[in-house]
């Protein structure tokens, strides 16, 4: 009996433990998080989730940490975890990241559809930025898909592996033959721990010894991160970042200058005030001559700037006296809310060259130029592909003898210790040594890009409420269009909401309800908004005037009632969109349709059998419209689809169709 009671009062002691356990680690994860200690974050929160693996609650911030941590693999699969179960939109912020790491693997047309359900979200706690940035990235998912394989033959190599190592090599620099950069890569032993240092190292292509050389340690302070190395062009000055923790998770970053000599450099000093704002972080410097006069470039966080680090630039009346203008901001065309930085002005072409995250891109930090207009600069365009991949692409710049362009990237290819796409590696490409008068004007045929973007929004799917068109009826066809059905369908919103959450108790009517908002959103409403692009698409593509336009539409039917009806109901319900078509526009497409158009393209809908759903345990018991017609389950399988699309054009000789 005694020990029965210790076994009783040992067992009641590790639950109590337990919750208490679980209390103290979930304090050390969150500390831990807002930190932005992400590796420790990541590990606590797992930690966590091993002892209960229904919390949603720390699922959300795990993803985040792994995203951080660039653990990207984990961090989808956590995302979409959260995202299929947070009805309530608690964590609406796990769309806006999945979509960051779908664009990352080039998955554009999934990006492009996280960014959309995110903006679809309407709460309060999201803020301003995070809209912005998901508008503008969903333009440049857009764009992404629309783009062609450049054929200006630019290939991308990344330097020898004396030079990329497993860790972060960047801000490459080329002159006269030898490449200065910054690395990651050594480690230096002090107070018992290993330590990475920035440092900034030189590799002579010239020399037969295949080598790379820190620089003295007067530049590369042991006890700072050192970094961004450039030579101020007809003087014997270097500029550099230097950089130091302020906080264990806290960076703050100066511009320096030191006299080189030979292979010497003087004892580095800080530059003043006006350019070193206090308690700021300043870096990325850079001086070109602009307007016959010379200005120094850097990215910085001071006071006026739009949003994290922006860039800067200041007229240089003399580097000898420590003389500056007033620093300007380079204002709202180049300086967005999120990350500007590492400047680069070639004077040849009066370009600045810069990379952000914020302005429309293929994912990550893209390389963007912006014109030289007298003293202002033009709206920044995208330095396109190859330049630009789905990572982080920085640090653009040119040599001196403009034979090759340089940057930095984690991109496909990269070397990485540990996490993929951990690390910056340096790349270089040839620059075309072509007159630029010389040069054909490229022409870019419109048709083909609108062509492309159609081709990307099949298969397009289409919902319809229960035995619409028409209902009670076994006719083919029907006078409605598409658009009529789709605007009545979700007017029953509320309907369905009410309908499919009856007899629930609060936190699962929260649940059905939370199901019913995310189909009308993430189906019914985006597939009518695909249809009208494709629509505007078709559109663009026919007023060329040389092809035809071969449109494959399929209806579905349910297996679980009668057969013959409900092929009747799928070829009433692609009637309804035949019906779209002849009315889009005031009729805009029927002289396509009837083959009366002047310029000779047409439409012509290719017929195919009607498919049968695979077998489905939805109910098909009207007297349970809950899940019969209400179910979101239910509502999936009323469709009919757009599967392909097919184009002959009458200038192709040998009459094939292109897919």
């Amino acid at each position: 009996m005694p020990r029965l009671y210790v076994t009783f009062i040992l067992f009641l002691w590790s639950i109590l433990l337990i919750p208490q356990s679980n209390a103290k680690l979930y304090r050390q994860a969150k500390e831990a998080y807002h930190q932005r200690d992400w590796v420790n974050a990541a590990r606590l929160f797992e930690k966590l989730l091993l002892r209960d693996s229904s919390r949603l609650e720390w699922y959300y911030p795990y993803a985040e940490a792994l995203f951080f941590n660039y653990d990207l693999d984990e961090a989808l699969s956590r995302f979409t975890l959260v995202t299929l179960h947070d009805t309530k939109k608690k964590y609406p912020l796990a769309h806006f990241y999945k979509a960051q790491i779908l664009q990352a693997k080039e998955n554009y047309k999934e990006a492009a559809k996280n960014y959309k359900k995110f903006l679809g979200i309407k709460k309060k706690n999201i803020s301003e930025f995070h809209k912005k940035f998901a508008e503008q990235q969903l333009i440049g998912c857009e764009s992404a898909l629309m783009t062609r394989p450049s054929k200006n033959d630019l290939v991308l190599f990344a330097l020898d592996t004396f030079v990329n190592s497993t860790l972060s090599e960047y801000a490459p620099l080329e002159l006269d033959s030898v490449l200065y950069f910054s690395s990651l890569r050594n480690k230096i032993r002090r107070f018992e721990d290993d330590h990475h240092k920035n440092k900034i190292y030189i590799r002579n292509f010239k020399s037969d010894k295949k080598e790379i050389l820190a620089l003295d340690t007067t530049l590369n302070s042991e006890f700072s991160d050192n970094g961004n190395y450039f030579p101020v062009p007809g003087t014997n000055w270097v500029l550099f970042s230097r950089c130091r923790n302020v906080t264990p998770y806290e960076y703050r970053c100066e511009i320096w200058k030191t006299r080189k000599n030979g292979n010497r450099y003087s004892m580095p000093e800080k530059l003043p005030v006006q350019v070193n704002f206090p308690g700021a972080n300043t870096t990325h410097p850079h001086m070109a001559k602009m307007n016959d006069k010379w200005y120094l470039f850097f990215s910085s966080d001071r006071p006026g700037t739009t949003g994290k680090l922006d860039l800067w630039k200041c007229e240089v009346i003399s580097l000898d006296q420590n003389q500056f203008g007033i620093p300007e901001n380079l204002g709202p065309k180049i300086n967005t809310p999120d990350d500007d930085i590492s400047p680069w002005f070639d004077g040849d072409e009066k370009k600045l060259f810069f990379s952000s995250r914020f302005h429309p891109g293929f994912g990550g930090f893209d390389i963007f130029y912006s014109l030289l207009s007298s003293d202002t600069f033009s709206k920044p365009v995208n330095a396109g592909v190859p330049i630009n991949s789905s990572h982080n692409d920085v640090y653009y710049t040119v040599n001196n003898s403009r034979t090759f362009a340089y940057l930095s990237s984690n991109r496909k290819g990269s070397r990485f210790e540990g996490k993929q796409n951990c690390c910056n590696d340096i790349y270089r490409f040839p620059i075309l040594s072509v007159k630029k008068d010389s040069l054909p004007t490229p022409k870019t045929d419109s048709a083909l890009v609108f062509k492309d973007q159609l081709k990307l929004l099949v298969p397009l799917t289409l919902y319809f409420h229960n035995d619409e068109p028409d209902p009670k009826t076994r006719n083919t066809q029907t006078s409605k269009s598409y658009d009529e059905t789709y605007f009545a369908y979700l007017k029953l919103t509320d309907e369905y909401k009410k309908e499919y959450a009856s007899g629930l108790d609060k936190n699962e009517r929260e649940i059905a309800e939370g199901r019913i908002e995310d189909f009308f959103a993430d189906s019914v409403k985006a597939g009518y908004d695909d249809l009208m692009k494709f629509s505007s698409m078709m559109e663009k593509i026919l007023s060329r005037g040389r092809d035809t336009v071969y449109v494959t539409i399929k209806g579905y039917c349910s297996p679980l009632a009668s057969t013959d009806y409900n092929i009747n109901l799928a070829k009433r319900r692609i009637s309804s969109l035949k019906n779209f078509f002849a009315k889009y526009k005031d009729g805009l497409f029927k002289p396509y349709l009837d083959g009366t158009a002047p310029n000779g393209s047409r439409i012509i809908y290719e017929d195919v059998d009607i498919g049968e759903l695979p077998f489905s345990k939805v109910s098909d018991d009207l007297r349970d419209k809950k899940n019969s017609v209400y179910s979101p389950y239910a509502a999936r399988e009323r469709k009919i689809q757009i599967l392909a699309v097919k184009f002959s054009d009458k200038n192709n000789t040998d009459g094939k169709l292109s897919d």
